[in-house]
């Protein structure tokens, strides 16, 4: 009996999601853009360590992560910034446009940047951010 129960929960939830019920759509919509339209993706060295940068949907932050991801780091400021007024609350651009800060010798506005990402990422933690903070603090002697 025990083998059963385990398609029968599997359909239980794919009726579920696709069923419209409250909230449930947008969990299917989110699993099928990052499908069919996956994020822009840099893996960067900034201090002693490589971090992974994730886009946005939007194209300033997907080529901001790709200028990134170029070595091309003013140019990512500027695309990232225009990311940032397209939606300031998105905690992946601000935590690349941290990086894009650092990467260019902008330290201050970079640890607003990571500071900003911190609490926009709600208790899920990006531990990149966390430790570029420490790291930054630390340089700028705060």
């Amino acid at each position: 009996m025990r083998g059963v129960w385990k398609p029968v929960v599997a359909l239980a939830w794919i009726v579920l999601l696709s069923s419209g019920a409250p909230g449930c759509g947008s969990i299917v919509e989110d699993a099928h853009n990052l499908v069919s339209d996956p994020p822009t993706i840099a893996e960067v060295e900034v201090g002693d360590e490589v971090v992974t940068v994730t886009s946005a949907r939007s194209d300033p932050s997907r080529q901001g992560v790709a200028q990134l991801r170029a070595g091309q780091w003013a140019k990512s400021v500027a695309l990232l910034e225009a990311a940032r007024l397209e939606d300031p609350e998105h905690a992946d651009n601000l935590f690349a446009l941290g990086v894009a800060y650092e990467k260019n010798g902008q330290d201050r506005e970079a640890l607003d940047a990571y500071e900003a990402a911190n609490l926009r990422y709600k208790g899920a933690g990006n531990s990149d951010a966390t430790v570029a903070v420490r790291r930054l603090r630390r340089k700028l002697g705060q």
